[in-house]
């Protein structure tokens, strides 16, 4: 720990700098506008005229202006785009403080929600989010997981920093390699893709972000940005994510915890056999590093580049088998897998050829090696893997303006080139390429606005040698009107082609190209219904990839094959909201499906205590998390994974401007509770510490 405590030194010395919400503008000199989707700030006074009204309304208008003065022009407009953007984020924090995954517009998480979240990961981010059911493993690792409808198979697709490759959830890395320290706003798209900003970007200032979190299990948490701009065009970034449960096999029977809540379940007559009394912590011992240069060479154009460093040590469990007296006998063992990797990347955004012809470009190389043994070191089953990936894409597209709106056409050519050395020394290559050409247009129809896209193309995918092909599609409508927002959307994608380094499933599962890269099929529709303190947002999915290919890779997605439960063809969910009333905010999640579990729910009940003041807030909230019971499975010889899941948490939070120092409680109720078969969560835990945030 002697270099993350370097890095905390270094960084009290930085923490010198004016607040980050303090330092927007006072709001008494502003007129607050809001639409269905976001606000808006005007001035009461004549707004700051635009470049081109400055040329035709100045003097020099009939002569050349030199270019000194329309950089000058430029600094000013860009100054003021940037204090106008933080009012309005000022005004939303204040408005909607009580929700980490705004709620009242669910298509976007803003900042100052990221911030509010006091979590490391992206997973943390998405814990309330209506349309995502969270599967973790233990109390943060990056192995947790949020399935977009509650589905297992890898539907969910992230973007960071508005990639133009797809990333998917994988046994061996999972969605929280971005911590929450690089991300500055996230764009939810259905059906289940999101695309969030990453630090630093064009309109940077100094700025350092610190979050410590201490608790059971000798935990350490650090969690570090420090962005500022280096020139005017050139903004820089470093972000350090690390964090630390100890392996260690525990108890309840400190200060008689466990028959304390013995007794009370069995005074209520409640079944006390899923109460929790001992088991193991699994080991999370993670690092990520990561650092980015933003180059902005013209008014909107950006190029980016991005080195992380993934260090991740945890404990992965599977079944073995053991002999006992003549006896076999299945049993789960625990094995520390290590994961390291290099991952390097460049992206062109929004680069100009003409007026209104633009282009966006990337191009990455990722380096891993795993490695996986048991707890107890043993030489002759120690395993290895290693997989270089390269790729790159480019993306022309032009906007113009048509009937009703404004229109844009896209084109997209991507490539990339996997080379995966398997534990058995198996060598696989994967070569995919896809082309696709899409059409957005927005459209404004008297008192309805709206937006349609289309999207087609195909995807090859060449497995050692073998060639399969795949059409790719897409459709997405969206209306507003009023207090009302419906959406509609389909396509047809292909899971990634993901080769595991693990080779426990060969057997069971022979690869082919189809278990990697298979066609499904996702149709749904949303509502959203907002009014001024309540809403309710409703959906319903339909998914065709039940069939044995695609379960094949579904099952290959998860540590050992074991999912928390099969993938169900349709899903329902609705999530009624309110806030704020009295200092009052909640919302309910119910999500029904056809196959076990049935029902799975999430509800969340917040109040804030002298929301009013701009200095200190309070603010307590409850969640409770209800899944109803699974279908039967045997893993590790162990029956109970299928019951049903009730997790109640509690959190507080005391809040200075932008300094927060918060109490988590989790699992209140001491309950046996797993969410992914194999990973036992512990009962009842307490973790503290402070999330800092300070610009200027």
């Amino acid at each position: 720990m002697k270099n993350y405590t370097l890095i905390t030194i270094i960084t009290t010395l930085l923490l010198y700098g004016k607040n980050s919400f303090s330092t927007a503008q006072s709001l008494d000199t502003t007129k607050i506008v809001e639409d269905d989707s976001t606000t808006v700030i005007h001035k009461e006074k004549d707004s700051l005229p635009s470049i081109k009204e400055k040329k035709e309304n100045s003097p020099l208008a009939e002569t050349e202006i030199d270019s000194a003065q329309v950089d000058s022009l430029k600094r000013v407009e860009a100054r003021f785009r940037y204090l106008q953007n933080n009012r309005k984020l000022r005004h939303m924090y204040l408005k909607h403080p009580q929700n980490s995954d705004s709620l009242f517009n669910p298509s976007k998480i803003y900042p100052f929600g990221i911030f509010q979240t006091d979590g490391m990961h992206l997973s943390d981010i998405m814990h309330r989010h209506p349309l995502y059911v969270s599967a973790p493993v233990t109390l943060s690792s990056n192995m947790n997981r949020f399935l977009f409808y509650g589905q297992p198979a890898p539907h969910l697709s992230m973007h960071p920093g508005n990639s133009l490759f797809r990333f998917h959830t994988q046994p061996n890395a999972g969605v929280n390699l971005f911590s929450a320290a690089e991300m500055k706003t996230m764009q939810l798209k259905s059906p289940g893709t999101i695309s969030f900003g990453l630090q630093p970007n064009n309109l940077t200032r100094p700025e350092t972000s610190l979050l410590i979190e201490m608790g059971v299990f000798d935990e350490s948490i650090l969690n570090l940005r420090f962005a500022r701009p280096i020139t005017r065009s050139l903004q820089f970034g470093i972000f350090s994510n690390f964090q630390y449960f100890i392996r260690k096999i525990y108890d309840h029977n400190s200060g008689d915890l466990y028959n304390f809540y013995k007794s009370i379940y069995e005074g209520l007559g409640i079944d006390t056999t899923n109460v929790m009394h001992h088991g193991t912590n699994p080991l999370s011992r993670e690092h990520v590093v990561a650092t980015a240069l933003s180059w902005t060479p013209q008014d909107s154009a950006s190029l980016d580049v991005t080195y992380r460093y993934s260090d991740l040590h945890n404990d992965v469990v599977s079944q073995q088998t053991v002999v006992n007296g003549g006896v076999p006998l299945v049993t789960l063992a625990r094995q520390e897998r290590s994961h390291y990797s290099h991952h390097l990347s460049a992206q062109l955004q929004r680069f100009a050829l003409s007026e209104n012809l633009r282009v966006n470009g990337e191009a990455f190389l990722l380096k891993a090696v795993n490695r996986l043994s048991p707890i107890v070191r043993d030489s002759s089953v120690f395993r290895r893997g290693e997989s270089f990936k390269s790729g790159g894409a480019l993306a022309p597209y032009i906007g113009f303006k048509s009937f009703g709106g404004t229109d844009s056409l896209a084109l997209l050519g991507k490539v990339y080139r996997s080379a995966c050395s398997r534990f058995n020394k198996q060598r696989l290559v994967t070569h995919h390429t896809e082309t696709h050409c899409s059409y957005t247009n927005r459209f404004i129809m008297g008192k309805i606005e709206g937006v349609f896209s289309g999207l087609g193309g195909a995807a090859f995918v060449k497995l050692n040698g073998e060639l399969e092909s795949f059409p790719l599609w897409k459709g997405f409508f969206s209306a507003k009107r009023g207090v009302a927002t419906i959406s509609l959307y389909g396509q047809q994608e292909v899971f990634p082609p993901h080769m595991p380094f693990d080779t426990i499933l060969d057997s069971l599962y022979p690869i082919t190209p189809g278990d990697y890269a298979n066609a499904y099929q996702v149709i749904g529709c949303e509502a959203l219904f907002r009014m001024k303190k309540a809403g309710l947002l409703m959906g319903a999915m339909y998914v065709n990839d039940l069939h044995e290919e695609v379960d094949r890779a579904v099952l290959r997605n998860w540590q050992d094959g074991r999912p928390p439960y099969d993938e169900s063809q349709w899903v329902f969910t609705a999530t009624p909201f309110f806030g704020a009333w009295k200092g009052l905010t909640g919302s309910s999640q119910w999500m029904i499906s056809e196959k076990k579990p049935y029902f799975k729910s999430k509800s969340h009940l917040s109040y804030h205590l002298k929301r009013e003041t701009k200095t200190l807030q309070l603010i307590f909230d409850l969640g409770l998390i209800y899944w109803s019971e699974r279908d039967p499975i045997r893993y590790g010889d162990i029956l109970t994974w299928n019951r049903k899941l009730f997790d109640v948490s509690f959190k507080t939070t005391a809040e200075i401007k932008s300094f927060r120092l918060f109490y988590k409680i989790d699992n209140l109720f001491n309950q046996r509770i797993a969410y992914v078969p194999g990973y036992y969560m512990p009962g009842l835990t307490f973790r503290w510490g402070f999330n800092w945030l300070i610009q200027g």
